[in-house]
C-alpha cells in the first residue's frame, strides 16, 4: 500500500474517533513541538495553522464518512472479548460514542 493511501486511512480513522477541534489542536501542537526540537541548522517547514488543519480534517471526513469505523472498532473489541464495561467504563451515555472506544480498547489490552 502506498504511503498516501495509508495516510488517508489513518486520517479517516482519526476523524471518526476524535472531536475535530481537539484533534486539530493536538496536531498543531505536535507540529510546534517538532519545530522546537529541530536542530538550529536544520531547514524547517512552516507550521500549519489550526484552521488549515481543521480544513484538511473536514475534507478527509467528508470523503470518508460513509465508512463504518464504529462497526469495525466494535468487531475488534468483540474479537478481543472485551465487555461493554471495559470499552465504555461506567458511563452508560458513552455506549453510542465511538470516539471513546479506541482509547478503552487500547487501555484494556
Amino acid at each position: 500500500m502506498r504511503s498516501s493511501a495509508k495516510s488517508s486511512y489513518i486520517g479517516s480513522l482519526l476523524t471518526a474517533v476524535h472531536e475535530p477541534k481537539s484533534l486539530a489542536t493536538a496536531l498543531a501542537q505536535s507540529f510546534e513541538r517538532e519545530m522546537e526540537g529541530a536542530p538550529d541548522n536544520h531547514e524547517t517547514r512552516s507550521t500549519p495553522s489550526i484552521e488549515g488543519i481543521r480544513g484538511v480534517l473536514q475534507a478527509i471526513e467528508d470523503q470518508s464518512s460513509s465508512f463504518d469505523w464504529g462497526g469495525l472498532l466494535l468487531s475488534v473489541a468483540r474479537k478481543l472479548e472485551l465487555q461493554d464495561k471495559d470499552m465504555y467504563g461506567s458511563d452508560p451515555n458513552l455506549i453510542d460514542d465511538y470516539r471513546i472506544l479506541p482509547i478503552r480498547v487500547v487501555a484494556v489490552c
